[in-house]
């Protein structure tokens, strides 16, 4: 019947919010050796063109049972083609970097998202933030813009 099919865009979605499950299910914080020390991932990677974004946030517990004032907390913003990321959906622009940031001991979990049109130049480079994300819900514009502002020389 016609009320059993679903829309391309409601098919869309539901395929959205299935991989951001899986995403973080399958993605649990890990212990971390104190020895060895990697570097921190770039707070803003962006690609160029109008792509699917994810911002991040990341929390290293200093070791304090105190619960919010001795926590490294960090924002990161990344967008990419699917070509780059290796699929469609949000989930797949933020699996490398909650897989690299896990690995360091952050719990980091997807905010939201949305789309980001990046333009670079010479002259100036600029990125339009709007939109929103099926599966991990509307990411904060407004912080998404200021992150990539005191990151980057994007305007």
């Amino acid at each position: 019947t016609e009320s059993a099919k679903m829309s391309s865009s409601e098919a869309t979605s539901s395929l959205a919010v299935e991989e951001a499950l899986l995403l973080q299910t399958k993605l649990e914080p890990r212990s971390v050796d104190a020895s060895t020390t990697r570097e921190v991932p770039p707070k803003v990677l962006l690609s160029q063109g109008s792509n699917k974004y994810v911002v991040i946030r990341a929390v290293f517990p200093n070791g304090s049972d105190d619960d919010d004032h001795d926590k490294d907390e960090q924002w990161f913003v990344r967008s990419a083609s699917p070509e780059e990321c290796g699929g469609p959906y949000h989930a797949n622009v933020a699996e490398t970097l909650l897989q690299q940031l896990r690995s360091l001991g952050f719990t980091a979990t997807v905010m939201g998202g949305g789309r980001i049109d990046f333009m670079k130049s010479d002259e100036v480079s600029h990125a339009h933030v709007f939109g929103f994300s099926y599966g991990f819900g509307k990411g904060d514009h407004e912080k998404v813009a200021s992150i990539i502002e005191q990151c980057t020389d994007v305007v």
